[in-house]
């Protein structure tokens, strides 16, 4: 008991736990079926199964009936043979010829005595058409026979005597032996199967007279149990009370028939008369039986039970298919009805989604004064003041994240001018006015773009203008190191944050290529869907793992440790964190003796 009572509430649970995963829609169709459809299959089933008791009870009174028929007419064939045998025994001319052949005298008939024998048994084909031969045996072995086919056999004795051994171990006046072909003939041909009645003749002193055998054709069972079938698959059989099958010829069928119909008498065991189901083969069959007293055959009747219920079978098919058109149109209508109900709810669902998804703008349209319609004002109300404050507090943090980017550009712009100045000025010493008045003028314009322009958000080829002035004035003194360009038009639409490339480069120059090193610094844009990156690369003295680790820890502390040497590095990526957020900035990576490569990252146009 303890383990049901731990488990009943576990499943309850479990059930519990998968219903409140479903949608109210589903909830709703599934609770309309369990209401509604499964009570009415619970009826029609119970209906059903009423109507195939009725059609079985039926079916047994049917067949019952038409076994007690058939077993008339069948005893009425073995009595007509019967008769013929007593009208023989009862004929005195008949009895003083056979009372001349006692069983140890040599005697033999005559031609006037055979032909009294002969007319008799002529009589008996003329009167009745289905005998097939009649064999009379006096005691003595003396045969008068008459058949349509065949001749006697030499040996016909040995065949009687087996007449006689199988009459007295019965102990009846008379045996009825099973459908066979007879043996005491010989035939160029398969000899017609018949249904032998074999009766010991005796006087009114009870003294032997031999015995008489009648021979009677087989098609006469297989006429009468053939016409009136029950059904079109159904079959009859008779048995003898040893178990034997006297129709159909047992040494007729195959061996799956000698199984089946074996099967099935060994399933009716010993009764006289009733009925049964009887599995053979994996298919079910209804069985009836009657016994006749007469014969002591028994005829069994076997039907099919699909043929059986072949018309509730239709009745349940037509039944089934204006159940299935009912379920249909309710389970339409039950979607219909879940659909007009819940569609609200899905609306107001799918617009939480993309609130959540960060769609501020959504509204549900509210087309009900009920319980959903007011849910749906109510989420209106909340999404437009969840918008106005998050406008507001975006508003105030641009203005702060404007006034920290003018301070760190505050900072940088002297840092690069003193450096350039420095370089002028020693150009000057070495080359001459014209190529420092050059330089000048480089200077100057990119003196106006850091300082004369109050926009942080640039077009990209406005900052590689700026870069390439500065590239240009970097190669005056840095003969060893050439500097490469792979931009696609398209990247340089987008906009990006000013002088965000120009510190990575310096930083390749400063610190890739110290010790007099010569190298290539190259440019190229990567244009992706939803941003745009830009990757510095030198082939400089790169940096070990340790340094490595040291720079991209400096990334992302408030300060970094060697203000040297990471001090652009922390700057730009911080600015671009600030201005776009913490999916964009620099990644950083590299190799010792091979060089640096710098990615920085940008949000795309679409963005």
């Amino acid at each position: 008991m303890r383990p049901q009572r731990q488990t009943s509430p576990l499943f309850f649970r479990k059930l519990k736990r998968q219903l409140s995963r479903l949608s109210i829609k589903r909830k709703i169709i599934i609770t309309y079926i369990l209401l509604i459809l499964l009570p009415c299959a619970g009826i029609g089933s119970f209906f059903y199964g009423s109507y195939i008791r009725i059609i079985e009870d039926k079916s047994v009174k049917d067949t019952m009936q038409l076994n007690t028929q058939l077993n008339k007419t069948i005893d009425q064939y073995m009595m007509d043979a019967d008769g013929i045998t007593k009208l023989f025994m009862n004929n005195d001319q008949i009895t003083e010829v056979l009372l001349k052949f006692p069983r140890d005298s040599d005697n033999a008939p005559d031609l006037f005595e055979r032909r009294k024998i002969d007319a008799f048994i002529t009589e008996a084909f003329r009167t009745k058409p289905n005998i097939q031969g009649v064999f009379v045996v006096t005691p003595n072995n003396i045969m008068f026979n008459q058949q349509k086919y065949g001749a006697l056999k030499e040996n016909y004795v040995e065949y009687v005597q087996d007449w006689r051994e199988t009459l007295d171990k019965s102990g009846q006046d008379f045996i009825l032996l099973p459908s066979h072909q007879p043996d005491i003939l010989t035939y160029r041909h398969d000899l017609p199967h018949v249904v032998s009645f074999i009766r010991n003749l005796k006087d009114y002193n009870g003294i032997s007279l031999g015995l008489i055998c009648i021979n009677l054709e087989t098609k006469l069972l297989q006429d009468t149990l053939q016409d009136v079938k029950y059904t079109l698959r159904s079959e009859m059989i008779i048995g003898d009370s040893q178990g034997n099958l006297v129709y159909p010829s047992q040494d007729l069928l195959t061996e799956k028939e000698t199984f089946f119909y074996g099967g099935i008498m060994e399933k009716t065991g010993d009764a006289e008369n009733g009925y049964l189901n009887v599995l053979v083969d994996k298919t079910d069959y209804f069985v009836s039986y009657s016994h006749s007293s007469f014969t002591n055959w028994r005829l069994i009747h076997i039907i099919p039970y699909h043929e059986l219920l072949a018309e509730s079978e239709k009745v349940k098919d037509k039944a089934i298919l204006l159940f299935g058109l009912f379920f249909l149109l309710f389970l339409l209508g039950v979607i219909f009805f879940s659909r007009y109900l819940t569609k609200p709810l899905v609306v107001l669902s799918r617009s939480m989604r993309q609130a959540d998804a960060g769609n501020l703008k959504v509204q549900v349209r509210v087309h009900t004064e009920d319980e959903v319609g007011a849910l749906g004002e109510s989420f209106n109300a909340m999404i437009r003041n969840l918008d106005r404050t998050i406008r507001e507090n975006y508003e105030l943090r641009i203005l702060k994240m404007e006034a920290e980017l003018s301070a760190l550009q505050d900072q940088l712009n002297p840092h690069f001018l003193y450096n350039t100045l420095d370089m002028i000025g020693m150009t000057a010493v070495m080359n001459g006015d014209y190529q420092a008045s050059e330089m000048m003028s480089m200077l100057g314009k990119m003196l106006r773009y850091t300082v004369h322009n109050d926009q942080w958000i640039v077009p990209a080829k406005a900052e590689f203008d700026y870069i390439h002035n500065y590239v240009k004035l970097q190669s005056q003194r840095l003969n060893d190191v050439e500097f490469v360009f792979e931009l696609a038009e398209a990247a340089l639409a987008h906009k990006i944050l000013k002088l965000s490339i120009q510190p990575l480069i310096e930083n390749c120059i400063v610190h890739g290529f110290r010790g007099g090193k010569k190298g290539v610094v190259s440019v190229r844009s990567i244009l992706n869907e939803d941003r745009i990156s830009f990757v510095i690369e030198d082939n400089g003295i790169g940096m070990n793992a340790q340094e490595l680790e040291a720079v991209r820890r400096g990334l992302h502390e408030s300060q970094p440790e060697d203000r040297s040497s990471g001090i652009g590095l922390f700057k730009t990526h911080k600015r671009i964190k600030m201005a776009f957020g913490d999916l964009y900035g620099i990644q950083i990576r590299s190799t010792p003796g091979k060089g640096t490569v710098v990615e920085v990252t940008f949000p795309s146009n679409g963005s």
